[in-house]
């Protein structure tokens, strides 16, 4: 299947382009596919969301939990582009953090703060260290030794 090389850059309102989009659904073939089509896999999404952050904290802002495609997907990037895509940041807080420490903090929300004054209440972990959790990182710190 042949794609026009206009469709491969084109950003509808949500500002994604369809690689993003495939990154933002865990979608490998069509990521490759993508890619294979020439893909611009320095793309950003309106808030300037770079592909690992996409992957990490999808369109929704939301922590990606489920590391079974992760190494899929991180497969796919250029080497060449890892030093870039693990430290920049975005326009969406907090204070435009890397894409590991905003899927730290968004990961983080299952946390339950019980008690009352600050310092006198504690937290729960509610079971929030699962083992598809404690994957990403190890999956993050793998692709981040992989340069060419």
């Amino acid at each position: 299947m042949q794609v026009a090389s206009t469709s491969l850059h084109t950003k509808p309102s949500a500002g994604l382009t369809p690689l993003a989009l495939a990154f933002s659904l865990n979608r490998v073939t069509a990521a490759r596919t993508l890619i294979a089509a020439g893909a611009d896999q320095t793309t950003r999404d309106q808030r300037g969301n770079n592909l690992l952050r996409i992957l990490l904290c999808g369109i929704k802002n939301k922590a990606a939990n489920r590391s079974c495609y992760l190494k899929d997907m991180l497969a796919l990037i250029d080497r060449r582009l890892i030093p870039s895509l693990l430290t920049e940041g975005s326009r969406e807080g907090p204070g435009a953090a890397t894409p590991l420490a905003r899927w730290l903090d968004l990961s983080n929300t299952d946390y339950n703060y019980h008690g009352g004054d600050y310092g006198r209440g504690h937290f729960s972990n509610r079971n929030n260290e699962t083992e598809d959790k404690i994957n990403v990182p190890h999956a993050i710190l793998e692709f981040s030794t992989h340069r060419r």
